[in-house]
């Protein structure tokens, strides 16, 4: 298509400059809009080279909303929340979703009621948490332990009761493997808390963490809605609180494991926090939906300086909701929530904000629909969201969504496998690929060296057919996958071609029966090459 196009521009210019007294006037605006195509398809591939949201891994993605989201040691994310099927699969309420392959499938047969917090223990299992009453066939109270890879689900003791309407709503695991859980709730196993608490899952021991969170103003409970481990192993706390520890502390607050206190972060912040990330360097970022925070207008985010104790507004802030907040590799944050804008820049469910610069960009158009509840990043450093949303503005996103930040080298689905042909016979070699952005290319190659497609069309396809094969022919073969982006391209794994070996009139297989074919015959024989 846009060969046609170039095409299509060129040729009056062409025709302009073949006739017999061209001006440059004349010829002037056909090149023009030669040069407008290149550009808009030159920007359009650079465009996609710096990111995009991918079409495909929600397009079934969960028939209910998101709230949590874990990476699996294995690369997999699992998927809490709210709904019966992923993609179009039946599963209740948790799902694994493989990112390679892009399957989902069940976790066992999952829970009754709503997952809202996943954290991966260091052997794999998962503890979960909501508001659930049973985990596979075991009763449990609000928190569970699972084996996703038999899907086989446990009661952690007696759970977390009591409150009003206990509920989890965060987990978060030390290096230790233990792992703190907040929420609603007065008491874990038999100990009593309030609204936090710490888990041995060897042991299914639990701890209180002081005398916990309390004092919220009415009707809102006491809750913790939010936890982030910080590089000295200090746990940072916010929820819906005026105490922690016994201490004033206004929203949030952080507790040493290791001497069991608590400590106000200045004047804390104004209303309710619900996520909470760091950085590089140490400084806290929180989201919410308050509008001050160290006494200084911040609007629904803000960060935390720990050495100097000082909060800091993120410009205009935002004018919806914070939901959830993930720290990208290079340092720059992702935020998801209930928003639209940051001052009068669109930012439709889900932010870029760069520390670095103190500077906000969209994600392409965002997401549509209600909120951004939880965000993760792959090991390879895409990101996946969930929530309660129906598109991207790539394509329809029931709840799940992927974006890519860079040029994503294309996954190898299928590899190459060794053929064996007779001579002057055939052999194929085929891939599957996936990834992009745009329509990938193929060269197959052979001993490393790129087969012409002057001499073989099929070089350059994902199947490579090879006829009348020769001596000349035999060999490794590959195949080198790219993207449109530099960088993106992924070669496969290696394939050889050999001819068949038997023991036919023809032994040497050079295409004639003569005195040579019978001097092999017998080396072979003598060395048992014949069986």
């Amino acid at each position: 298509m846009i060969g046609f196009l170039i095409r299509a521009a060129l040729r009056p210019a062409t025709e302009l400059l073949r006739s017999p007294s061209p001006t440059h006037a004349a010829v002037r605006p056909a090149y023009a809009a030669l040069l407008a195509i290149i550009l808009v398809f030159t920007s359009a591939a650079r465009a996609q080279c710096v990111g995009g949201w991918i079409p495909g891994i929600g397009t079934q993605g969960t028939n209910g909303t998101i709230y949590a989201l874990a990476v699996h040691t294995s690369g997999d994310v699992i998927a809490g929340g709210s709904f019966t099927t992923a993609g179009g699969l039946p599963a209740s309420n948790i799902a694994r979703y493989n990112p390679t392959t892009g399957v989902w499938s069940p976790i066992g047969a999952g829970v009754s009621g709503n997952v809202r917090a996943i954290v991966v223990l260091p052997d794999g299992d998962l503890v979960v948490g909501g508001n659930i009453t049973s985990a596979g066939s075991t009763p449990v109270n609000n928190i569970a332990r699972c084996n996703p890879t038999t899907g086989a689900w446990s009661a952690l003791g007696a759970g977390l009761t009591g409150g009003t309407g206990p509920i989890v709503y965060t987990l978060l695991g030390l290096s230790n493997g233990d792992v703190i859980v907040g929420g609603v709730f007065s008491l874990a196993g038999a100990v009593a808390v309030n609204n936090i608490a710490r888990l041995n899952p060897t042991t299914g021991a639990w701890f209180a963490l002081g005398s916990g969170v309390t004092g919220a103003a009415p009707p809102a409970p006491s809750t913790v809605a939010a936890l982030a481990l910080s590089q000295t192993g200090e746990v940072y706390v916010g929820g819906n609180f005026t105490t922690a520890g016994g201490i004033a502390a206004s929203n949030i607050a952080r507790y040493s494991p290791a001497t069991n206190s608590w400590s106000a972060l200045g004047t804390g912040v104004s209303n309710i926090v619900t996520a909470l990330t760091l950085i590089p360097g140490g400084d806290l970022f929180a989201g919410g939906n308050f509008n001050s925070a160290g006494g200084g207008a911040a609007i629904r985010v803000a960060r935390y300086n720990p050495a100097s104790n000082n909060w800091s507004p993120l410009g205009s802030g935002l004018n919806g909701t914070v939901w959830s907040m993930v720290t990208l590799p290079g340092g720059d944050l992702i935020i998801g929530g209930q928003f639209s804008f940051s001052g009068s820049l669109p930012l439709s469910r889900i932010a870029r904000y760069a520390p670095g610069t103190s500077a906000w960009s969209a994600l392409q158009s965002g997401i549509s629909g209600n909120t951004v509840n939880a965000l993760v990043v792959l090991p390879g450093g895409d990101l996946i969201a969930g929530g309660d949303f129906t598109a991207t503005s790539a394509a329809s996103a029931s709840r799940a969504a992927r974006y890519y930040f860079g040029p994503r080298p294309p996954v190898i689905g299928v590899q190459p496998l060794p053929v064996v042909t007779a001579p002057t016979g055939s052999a194929t070699f085929t891939i599957t690929a996936t990834g992009g952005p745009g329509t990938l290319s193929y060269q197959w190659r052979r001993d490393g060296v790129p087969i012409s497609t002057i001499e073989n069309a099929t070089a350059a396809t994902p199947t490579l057919l090879l006829t009348n094969v020769q001596a000349s022919d035999l060999g490794v073969y590959d195949c080198v996958v790219s993207t449109a982006c530099p960088g993106g391209s992924t070669t496969s794994s290696p394939a050889t071609l050999g001819f068949v070996q038997s023991c036919p009139a023809d032994f040497n297989q050079d295409g004639g029966i003569d005195g040579a074919d019978v001097s092999d015959f017998f080396a072979a024989w003598e060395a048992g090459g014949c069986g």
